[in-house]
């Protein structure tokens, strides 16, 4: 029997860029469908880390992270106004683990993320680190890059509007929907083709 596709899009907010030690300080996820349309499943998640428990379980800090923070105060404002909402580290990514892992059994899951070597190995290392012994709750090869696909679609012609990231986890979640459906919505218009899985086929007059 086949699956139902299902996409979702997750980014991470940190204090530190070290991808095997580095604390997580907020986790969004959201499912969406590439041309616009409702997701089979829809699924809208936000955690906050506590930061002294993430110590416990020696992620860490880094001081050129924890500046960038400080130069950037509405974005530091938006991530302490949240401060009240965190929860503990293994808490947090047992919760996402077990969310992913009854989707990936459920679905045919598509994970996406702006890039392939920040989040998804940040997130893995987290995963490890919580105690988590089973495998990756996703296909290596179901792994999806946005600025992959933009950049496929400005060689078309596509040219996208560069927005800097709001640095507020579900803010960047959204707008990175909205950096994949744009050029897809773009080329449907332009060339007379939908995405249908991981092909094109000529749009229905």
């Amino acid at each position: 029997m086949n699956k139902q596709r299902l996409d979702i899009m997750v980014d991470i907010e940190t204090m530190s860029q070290n991808i095997n030690n580095g604390m997580i300080v907020s986790i969004a996820i959201k499912s969406f469908e590439r041309t616009g349309k409702d997701p089979v499943s829809p699924i809208k998640r936000v955690w906050y880390i506590d930061m002294d428990d993430s110590e416990r379980f020696s992620r860490k800090k880094s001081e050129e992270t924890i500046r960038w923070w400080m130069e950037h105060p509405d974005a530091y404002a938006e991530l302490y106004a949240h401060r009240h909402e965190r929860q503990g580290f293994r808490e947090v990514m047992c919760d996402l683990y077990n969310l992913l892992v009854v989707l990936h059994l459920k679905y045919e899951l598509y994970v996406w993320s702006k890039g392939i070597d920040f989040d998804f190995p940040m997130l893995e290392s987290s995963f490890r680190a919580a105690g988590i012994k089973g495998d990756v709750p996703y296909d290596y090869w179901r792994k999806r890059d946005v600025r992959s696909v933009v950049s496929a679609f400005e060689m078309l012609g596509y040219q996208q509007e560069r927005k800097a990231a709001a640095h507020d986890a579900i803010s960047d979640v959204e707008q990175q929907i909205r950096e994949v459906q744009e050029p897809i919505k773009w080329f449907t218009q332009h060339y007379g083709y939908v995405v249908k899985d991981e092909s094109l086929t000529p749009a229905l007059p």
